[in-house]
C-alpha cells in the first residue's frame, strides 16, 4: 500500500511550540454524528461525496476549533493480528489525519459556541440538485470540507472554494479518502501538542509496524506505515464496526470502550443514508459521553442539520 505525507506550511510557527496541549486545557469537543455510509439515488445505486463529521462543543463555555483534528484509525475491525510493536495503551496509529488551520491555544479564530456544532464534510456542495441526489443533503453551508490532491487525474475531488479546505496532514490513498463506507475504523478528534513542521517531521510521531502473515506453508513478515498522536492528544473517540462483529479494540478501551454501528451485517444494503448520531440528555442540555460509544450513539436517518432537543 502506499503512503504519503501531505505537508502544509500555513500554520507552521518559526520555533518549535511545546506544551500546546493540556489533558485540561479542551474537554467541550465530541464527536455528535459521524455519516459514512453515503446515501442511495432514487436509482438505486450508491451516491458518494456526502459523507460529514458533525463536531459540537459539549461545553458551558466558548471553544476553538483552531488546529482541531480528525484521524482515522490505522487499524480496523474485520483484520486482527498481533501487530507489532504494541502501542495502543499510549498511542494511537492514524491511517488520515487532517485538520482546522490554525494551532490550538493561540490563533482562536474560529470560535464555537456553547451546544453550536460544526459541520466537516468531504463535498461541500448542495448534493439534492436533480443532477446529484434528491435523497442527500446540502452541504453548501458546512464549516469545512476535507479536500485530497489526488495523483490520479481520473479520480479527482470536489472543491468548494466558498469553504475552507482542512489541512491534510497524512494519507495512505494515492486519490481520494472517505471513512469507510461499512464502517471498519474508529475516528478520533484532538489538537496536536506540538507545531505541524514537527509533527510532520520528528520521528516520534511516525509508525513503523508489521505482523506476521501465515497461510498454510506460507509464512512472510507484512510491514506497514502510519502516523501515530499520544492519546493524551485525543478529545474524543468513536469505533465503528458491524453489529455483533467488533472483533478487537482498535484503539485503546480508555478512549472508547465500545462502538457504534450503523451495518447490522457485513455489506448491509440497508445502511445507505444512514449514521451513528449521539444521544442527547434532555435534562442536562448536554450529548451523552460515558466513552463507550455503544451507549452513547445510536442509529439513525442521516441528517446534519439534525436539531438536538
Amino acid at each position: 500500500m502506499n503512503h504519503t505525507i501531505v505537508q502544509n506550511g500555513a500554520d507552521v510557527a518559526s520555533s518549535v511550540i511545546v506544551n500546546l496541549f493540556s489533558p485540561n486545557m479542551d474537554n467541550g469537543f465530541v464527536i455528535a454524528e459521524i455519516h459514512a455510509a453515503r446515501t442511495l439515488r432514487p436509482s438505486g445505486d450508491p451516491y458518494t461525496g456526502d459523507q460529514y463529521f458533525r463536531i459540537t462543543n459539549n461545553s458551558d463555555t466558548v471553544m476553538y476549533a483552531d488546529g482541531l483534528f480528525i484521524g482515522e484509525s490505522a487499524f480496523q475491525q474485520m483484520i486482527h493480528q498481533d501487530y507489532k510493536p504494541y502501542i495502543l495503551d499510549k498511542e494511537t496509529p492514524l491511517q488520515y489525519l487532517t485538520k482546522v488551520p490554525g494551532i490550538h491555544g493561540k490563533d482562536k479564530k474560529y470560535p464555537v459556541q456553547p451546544g453550536a456544532s460544526l459541520i466537516i464534510c468531504d463535498n461541500a456542495i448542495d448534493h439534492t440538485t436533480a443532477d446529484r441526489n434528491p435523497n442527500s443533503f446540502d452541504l453548501s453551508k458546512a464549516d469545512w470540507e476535507w479536500f485530497d490532491e489526488s495523483t490520479n487525474p481520473r479520480v479527482t475531488d470536489i472543491d468548494n472554494p466558498a469553504v475552507p479546505n482542512m489541512e491534510r496532514l497524512y494519507t495512505y490513498s494515492r486519490t481520494i479518502w472517505g471513512p469507510h463506507d461499512r464502517g471498519f475504523y474508529a475516528y478520533v478528534i484532538g489538537f496536536l501538542g506540538v507545531d505541524t513542521r514537527t509533527y510532520l517531521t520528528d520521528k516520534a510521531y511516525q509508525y513503523d509496524y508489521s505482523y506476521r502473515f501465515v497461510y498454510g506453508s506460507t509464512s512472510k513478515d507484512m510491514k506497514f506505515h502510519a502516523v501515530k498522536v499520544p492519546n493524551t492528544w485525543i478529545l474524543d473517540a468513536v469505533v465503528l464496526a458491524i453489529k455483533d462483529m467488533k472483533k478487537w479494540n482498535v484503539i485503546s478501551p480508555t478512549l472508547d470502550n465500545g462502538y457504534a454501528w450503523f451495518s447490522e451485517v457485513d455489506h448491509d444494503k440497508n445502511r445507505y443514508g444512514k449514521s451513528v448520531r449521539r444521544k442527547y440528555n434532555s435534562r442536562t442540555h448536554k450529548l451523552i459521553d460515558t466513552n463507550d460509544s455503544q451507549h452513547d450513539f445510536e442509529t439513525v436517518k442521516a441528517n446534519p442539520w439534525y436539531v438536538f432537543k
